[in-house]
């Protein structure tokens, strides 16, 4: 199990690295070819994309990962015809309801995102984590990096372009995805089951999403869409931070659920204690080359982007405390108590939704900031808290006792 944990790390650090760096890349080329306001009001319309995506996940991304150590593959065909299903009806209510044209074009990126979603679910519980950053971060992000150049130079130079590349590159990942792992694809098996788990990790998934994505939605509404690009750029170097907890969830999610299932409770507390410490460190060490090298990147994208510095240190400094806590939400959710999550973030949610509105018409970008930061501590700190009261460890003070 360590020794798979290691390798599921490494090659976790690995992807999110290239898709970090290419990330950056392809926001640096979309930037200088089409310029801020072109790639603000892409990226208000991909945040609004990809909130409205969790409701077609259904939460079957975690239903995936909870049951696959207990019956495998069995019920992945049936997951990904309700995603697909749940997919088109909410395309549809999108679609007629959106008064955003760039908005409408985007409906099908609703499938896209939320069906590679579950192949990350697949790609995890199967320890081959390697293959999906191949096929995603790796390939898919410098196929939309060579499809927007190209429709760059044969004229497409609007919305139209980042849009069109991202469906084009999103399919063929798809394909890829599915060709990769055909042998879970058989028989359709209905389980009631696996909808009651991933309900109440759907409504968590649309409360984190609101979390995650309302304040460039925000922006957009109470700004303008180039705010929300220069705003999008300073939060992506901001999660510099917390990328080592990222990776270390993706590869950790599985192995909770396996360890659970299997009464290794014991060894994954230990786990957890010493996982903790050492993403408290790295992620220490991140926020002070961010809080030095910050500016620096920024002006790399242009002279308006430096006014983001202040985003980045504002979310910097919640993402620390994000890292420095460890998985205490995977810890919850992966161990059957999601009604905690449930309740935390709909807390943080709402919190959230409210500091944005009070602070981005005083404080423009960095209010918005501000308003992530807090409730990421918030949230944190609550799942921090209840991790000890549930589990009785806590990785900064050694007592034996509390791992027994």
């Amino acid at each position: 199990m360590k020794n798979e944990l290691k390798k599921d790390i490494l090659e976790s650090f690995r992807g999110y690295l290239m898709l970090g760096l290419i990330t950056l890349l392809f926001n640096f080329i979309s930037i200088r070819l089409l310029g801020s306001e072109v790639f603000g009001r892409f990226n208000y319309g991909f945040n609004i994309i990809a909130f409205i995506m969790t409701f077609a996940g259904v939460g079957l991304k975690s239903g995936i990962m909870y049951f696959f150590p207990k019956n495998e593959g069995k019920y992945i065909s049936f997951a990904f015809l309700f995603n697909f299903l749940a997919s088109i009806i909410i395309a549809i209510i999108t679609y007629i309801f959106a008064d955003d044209i760039f908005l409408k074009r985007m409906v099908p990126l609703i499938w896209i995102l939320s069906a590679q979603q579950l192949f990350l679910g697949i790609y995890s519980s199967r320890s081959k984590i390697k293959i999906y950053f191949n096929i995603q971060a790796i390939l898919g992000q410098f196929i939309t990096i060579g499809i927007t150049v190209l429709l760059y130079y044969i004229g497409l130079r609007d919305t139209n372009n980042l849009i069109y590349a991202s469906f084009i590159a999103g399919f063929i990942c798809l394909i890829l995805h599915l060709i990769v792992n055909k042998d879970l694809f058989s028989r359709i098996t209905i389980s009631k089951t696996l909808i009651i788990f991933s309900l109440p990790t759907l409504f968590s998934e649309v409360m984190f999403q609101i979390m995650s994505r309302i304040d460039a939605v925000m922006i957009g509404h109470m700004t303008d869409k180039t705010q929300v690009g220069i705003y999008i750029v300073a939060a992506q170097i901001a999660t510099s931070t917390s990328v080592v907890l990222l990776i270390f969830n993706t590869a950790f999610a599985p192995k909770i659920s396996h360890m659970y299932h299997n009464g290794q409770l014991k060894e994954l507390k230990v786990l957890y204690c010493k996982a903790t410490r050492i993403l408290g460190l790295f992620s220490l060490i991140t926020f002070i080359l961010i809080l030095i090298f910050g500016h620096l990147v920024l002006t790399l994208y242009g002279a308006e982007y430096e006014v983001g510095y202040k985003v980045v240190v504002y979310r910097a400094i919640g993402q620390f405390i994000n890292a420095g806590v460890g998985s205490v939400w995977l810890m919850l959710r992966m161990t059957g108590k999601t009604k905690y999550q449930v309740y935390g973030t709909m807390a943080g949610a709402v919190f959230n939704i409210i500091l944005n509105y009070l602070l981005i018409p005083v404080y423009g970008i960095s209010g918005a900031a501000i308003a992530s930061m807090v409730v990421t501590i918030f949230m944190n700190l609550l799942g921090f808290i209840l991790v000890i009261k549930i589990f009785k460890i806590n990785p900064y003070i050694k007592n034996k006792k509390q791992i027994n």
